[in-house]
């Protein structure tokens, strides 16, 4: 404006279609009177001779603007125009910015129109930079998502076109033929959800929801009728022009990782108390061999823990009350521990439980105490009451961790250190050094 002595000055977009023009930029001094200051579809075909640079795709000069006989189109509470210069910026032949200044005192000529039009191509170059980056922006966050998942399709939402778009992955996943159309608006989507999970779709893509991560499980409908669990991710991408977000993600059926943390799940518990089992201790503990996040002043403490009496509970109640009894005590161990504690059945009667940020050897000791007394509570079984004890043997490792099978060596080694002490021991091996804390029952 100040380059040519304006009063106003405006920058606009033409949409993809060609047909419609987003009003979205325009000068301070503009916005002092003009209430009309954005519009996302505004059509050109409604709009007066200023539109003509879109139209003809040259600059246009208007310096008696009042006196045109085709002057109409001017949004509601647009600025009176005196003088008007509109230059565009051409890509591949068609239009996709206009930029225009009026009401300058002098009548506008083709020095004006060259000066806009260097500062139009500038902006529309700088644009399209921005564009580029905030699209390689997008790509990689998807490309994150897609690392983790096996069925995924991309999806996006313009809630101010109201247009639903998923690409052609969606049709496998939903089971489709090609001849088939995919959803184009959110009712359409919604349609092939549960209608328990409407409210959680809608709520998701709010506009004014400030977060930007955005997450909903939903249950789908695929073509033959067939129900499945899917997730939908995606986050609000601010419109390089305008207002209100659109948003972009993918959507995944998570059949297939269901499947595969079912397999994990049996792969890594145990069957009869749903504990760890001694495949995923290792993998626990060999992560903590890798783990360099971890302070090197940080202990863990592997507690091998094997219950006293058991035998007698198997010989005379049979395997039956002995497996009750295993679940009781399993049970006992894991309120007896912390949520970031690892408790395992190793198989058997033996169990262990790894203690994570230890300060000092006394805290592995402590715990080891608590874990005999959950233990030696007596067990209401449905015809009597049985007991048991436990022998706890405790090895204290820095993490982290170098050699996990020392490790899981000095902690057995403690074990039966505890056992010949006669039982209800908790043994720390320190360096090697054995200490037995001795609590025989009362």
């Amino acid at each position: 404006m100040e380059l040519t002595d304006s009063e106003i000055g405006y920058l606009h977009f033409v949409n993809d279609d060609q047909s419609t023009i987003e009003l979205v930029t325009w000068s301070r001094s503009t916005l002092q009177y003009c209430t009309a200051v954005f519009d996302r579809h505004y059509p050109i075909d409604a709009a007066g001779v200023w539109a003509d640079t879109a139209r003809l795709g040259v600059p246009v000069i208007h310096n008696d603007y009042p006196s045109l006989p085709d002057r109409r189109g001017y949004p509601a509470g647009h600025a009176h125009l005196v003088r008007h210069l509109g230059v565009p910026v051409m890509v591949n032949g068609q239009s996709r910015m206009l930029m225009g200044v009026g009401n300058k005192e002098a009548p506008y000529g083709p020095d004006d129109a060259q000066m806009i039009e260097r500062v139009a191509r500038r902006v529309w170059s700088l644009v399209e930079r921005r564009r580029a980056l905030d699209a390689l922006t997008r790509a990689e966050a998807r490309a994150r998502d897609l690392q983790h998942v096996a069925s995924v399709a991309g999806w996006s939402w313009d809630p101010g076109a109201g247009r639903f778009r998923l690409d052609e992955v969606a049709r496998a996943m939903l089971g489709w033929r090609k001849d088939r159309r995919l959803p184009s608006t959110l009712d359409e989507f919604l349609e092939l959800v549960d209608p328990a999970c409407h409210a959680a779709v809608r709520g998701m893509l709010d506009s004014s929801s400030p977060r930007r991560e955005l997450r909903c499980e939903l249950e789908m409908v695929r073509g033959d009728g067939s129900r499945f669990r899917a997730v939908l991710r995606g986050r609000p991408i601010p419109r390089p022009r305008g207002r209100e977000p659109v948003f972009e993600g993918v959507l995944q059926d998570l059949t297939d990782q269901q499947e595969f943390e079912k397999l994990r799940h049996l792969a890594f518990h145990d069957g009869l108390t749903g504990l760890s089992n001694r495949e995923h201790l290792v993998e626990r503990l060999e992560r903590l061999r890798h783990d360099g996040r971890r302070h090197s002043d940080e202990l863990v403490a592997v507690h091998f823990i094997d219950l006293d009496l058991f035998k007698g509970v198997n010989d005379t109640l049979g395997h039956q009350a002995g497996d009750e009894v295993l679940k009781i005590v399993a049970e006992r161990l894991v309120q007896t521990t912390r949520r970031e504690d690892l408790t395992v059945r190793m198989g058997g009667d033996e169990f262990v439980v790894i203690q994570f940020g230890v300060r000092a050897r006394g805290e592995a000791l402590a715990l080891g105490r608590k874990l005999i007394d959950a233990v030696r509570r007596p067990i209401q079984l449905e015809a009597q009451v049985v007991q048991v004890g436990a022998s706890v043997g405790i090895a204290l490792g820095r993490t982290p961790l170098h050699d996990v099978a020392a490790l899981l060596a000095a902690a057995d080694a403690a074990l039966y250190q505890s056992k010949a002490a006669g039982g209800n021991v908790a043994t720390v091996d320190d360096d090697r050094e054995i200490t037995a804390e001795i609590r025989r029952p009362s």
